[in-house]
């Protein structure tokens, strides 16, 4: 005849820092012990409990950087600075894959920003004469890009290379050919102030001429 099976349920106990024990910690009384007749075999006593251990999910504050704020709001953007990146990446000459020599002086730029400005330029860069694999290419000015050459050596102040077009133009008697192509369109909407300066310097350049013939 096996012994009877009394069952007993406790509440979920946590244990922690401030209270890793749970019990009682001192010897049963005799009087307990005689209590117990019915329940031991042999002078012992078996006691089979279940215990289940859950660890508990450790979570921890972490502070995360965002975009947002706590409302879900983006911040505003920057102010938009194009021209002064613009200007700058020039300056900088960062990043710069084409070289143009004037008269000894090396001057470096952009590809895609000669190709975004002047049509001979981008057929030049990103035409049929790109696939030509070339680490480097000579760039010469002829009288379809020499007055988008001129426009943009105005506008980044590339002093040598604005008067080396102007030479090119007035000194060779090219003058009408580059009046009637695109890039005088462009140089007269683009810098209206160096297409007067051209003309002035072409005006001189003739009378020049003319007095040194009659003389």
């Amino acid at each position: 005849m096996g012994l009877s099976s009394p069952h007993h349920t406790s509440l979920p106990v946590v244990f922690n820092g401030e209270n890793p024990m749970q019990g009682f910690t001192k010897f049963m009384r005799k009087d307990l012990e005689l209590s117990l007749e019915g329940y031991m075999q042999d002078g012992c006593l078996v006691i089979e409990c279940d215990l289940t251990v859950i660890k508990e999910i450790q979570v921890k504050k972490t502070a995360i950087t965002s975009d947002f704020d706590i409302h879900g709001a983006r911040p505003p953007p920057p102010p938009p600075d194009l021209s002064h990146d613009l200007r700058r990446l020039l300056e900088s000459k960062e990043e710069a894959d084409v070289t143009f020599k004037v008269k000894g002086e090396v001057f470096r730029a952009h590809k895609i920003l000669l190709a975004v400005r002047s049509p001979v330029f981008k057929v030049e860069f990103y035409g049929p004469m790109s696939d030509m694999g070339e680490e480097s290419k000579t760039v010469r000015i002829d009288v379809q890009s020499v007055a988008y050459t001129l426009a943009l050596a105005a506008q980044h102040h590339c002093i040598k290379l604005k008067n080396a077009c102007i030479e090119f133009i007035i000194n060779r008697n090219r003058m009408d050919v580059v009046l009637a192509s695109q890039g005088y369109e462009h140089l007269k909407r683009a810098c209206p102030d160096v297409a007067v300066e051209l003309w002035e310097k072409a005006a001189k350049s003739s009378m020049t001429r003319c007095e040194r013939a009659s003389s």
